[in-house]
């Protein structure tokens, strides 16, 4: 009997059992909340990353993925961010506001997805794929670029014009 009373006097309450699960596993309040700055902070690195990326590739629901390519170094393109579903569509929203192309097709966003981690380079199976979509948007970019050039020539050449024109020039045949 001794014994038997010994040993209930030796058990811990229930209050004490929580808080020693406290003491060594931390607070789970605490440790929630640390896990949601950790979620944010990672959040925070997918909308600066996404904001250098060259292109986002989609697989228009479900699956998004950034790669980054400098033109100028000629490396293989990288992977800056990639999501599914809600971290997806948060990356294709943040590519739209950054102003960075969304080129959607789902067989080479689900293999990139699936085969590269972030910050890694493209797999050499997929180059091909890759560097045609690359080379079409450097394509665009340059037309743009020549587009753009060729309307503020065009405006110069007015507004010269507009200098150098004198009422009633057009009718005595030229500038006097």
């Amino acid at each position: 009997m001794e014994w038997q009373s010994r040993e209930s006097r030796l058990k811990m309450s229930r209050e004490d059992l929580r808080d020693e699960y406290k003491e060594t596993e931390g607070n789970p309040q605490i440790r929630g909340r640390i896990r949601n700055l950790q979620r944010a902070a990672r959040r925070r690195k997918v909308k600066a990353d996404v904001a250098k990326a060259a292109v986002v590739m989609t697989n228009p629901t479900h699956y998004a993925v950034a790669l980054s390519f400098d033109f100028a170094t000629m490396e293989a393109p990288r992977m800056v961010a990639k999501g599914r579903n809600l971290l997806a569509e948060e990356i294709k929203a943040e590519a739209r506001w950054a102003g960075v192309p969304i080129i959607e097709n789902p067989p080479l966003a689900r293999s990139l997805y699936r085969s590269v981690e972030v910050g890694q380079p493209i797999p050499v199976e997929l180059y091909a794929a890759v560097a045609a979509i690359l080379a079409y948007l450097y394509r665009q970019r340059l037309d743009a670029e020549m587009r753009e050039r060729r309307a503020r020539e065009a405006a110069a050449r007015a507004q010269a014009q507009a200098q150098n024109w004198r009422p009633g020039s057009e009718f005595r045949g030229g500038p006097q």
